[in-house]
């Protein structure tokens, strides 16, 4: 297990050499405009005192592609490097609890994902994991719970309990305090714990190639297999057709630049015209085997 912190431009002030821990997550954007200004400072301070790093964006609730667009070009001379986080709370973002939630969420994590073959966390609280069924155990859950608000001085050896973390098996870094007291800083700070090693975190932040097997294949249907686990069932999209295959699509499409339109599970004309404009950029032909492929690389 590894100890760390999480900083922002609140403790901009921080020297990470000189303040315990093993890792460090830093905020690195908001929205589409924010650029947490001390981000360079920190990164190079924790890296100078060899800590493991994560870098995140807070949403916004805006354009799901364009503030992962914004992220990314924040964040591109450390993408490989550090792990990578989707931090999704209710303040100043639009989209918390509404109908839109889910399309924001899966467009910017598939949008990072895409990009950088890097698979992103995803950080929030015990009180609403219900709601994120659709990504739970896709991607690596980040989750914050306090049992108590008093001071925490020093990381604890055995954090409180945080019950469960349906519908994640497990968190993978847990946030156990808002109030944390470390050595060598006057503020409060975040406490957490990582329940994996250093190797696995270093796996965590490194650009993987997405290698595709077709599984089966039977009256139109096909399953695919990719080399991090998740297995698709996947269809030859059709004018009209509509279900959770064609919602995957869309955010596909959508990652890639390609679909502009509402991610609904319907496949009308825009999806439509995505799709054969995205074949013909990849000199591919009807919305086969070959198509789901490329998409998912």
């Amino acid at each position: 297990m590894l100890k760390g912190i999480d900083v922002s431009s609140h403790q901009s002030t921080i020297n990470l050499t000189k303040v315990p821990g093993d890792f460090v997550i830093i905020k690195a954007t908001q929205g589409t405009t924010y650029v947490n200004s001390a981000m360079v400072r920190q990164y190079e301070s924790a890296k100078t005192a060899g800590k493991l790093i994560g870098l995140y964006h807070y949403a916004g609730g805006g354009d799901p592609i364009a503030e992962a667009n914004f992220f990314l070009k924040t964040i591109k001379n450390y993408i490989g490097t550090a792990i990578l986080v989707l931090d999704w709370e209710g303040a100043q973002n639009a989209k918390f609890g509404s109908s839109s939630e889910q399309s924001y969420i899966t467009g910017w994590m598939n949008k990072v994902y895409t990009t950088t073959n890097v698979t992103p966390f995803f950080y929030t609280y015990k009180s609403v994991l219900s709601r994120f069924k659709y990504i739970a155990n896709k991607y690596p859950l980040w989750l914050a719970y306090y049992s108590s608000n008093s001071i925490q001085n020093g990381y604890r050896v055995t954090p409180p309990g945080y019950g469960s973390s349906s519908p994640w098996s497990s968190p993978t870094i847990y946030q156990y305090s808002s109030n944390g007291r470390l050595a060598n800083y006057t503020g409060s700070l975040d406490l957490n714990i990582a329940y994996i090693d250093k190797s696995q975190w270093i796996k965590f932040q490194t650009q993987h190639k997405i290698e595709i097997e077709v599984k089966d294949m039977n009256n139109g249907t096909y399953q695919i297999k990719a080399s991090n686990g998740t297995t698709y069932t996947l269809i030859d999209v059709k004018y009209g057709i509509k279900g959770e295959e064609v919602k995957f699509l869309e955010q596909l499409l959508q990652a890639k630049g390609f679909y502009k339109g509402s991610i609904d599970g319907i496949a009308g004309h825009q999806l439509m015209a995505a799709i054969a404009n995205y074949q013909a950029s990849k000199n591919l032909a009807v919305c086969d085997e070959n198509t789901w492929k490329s998409l998912l690389q």
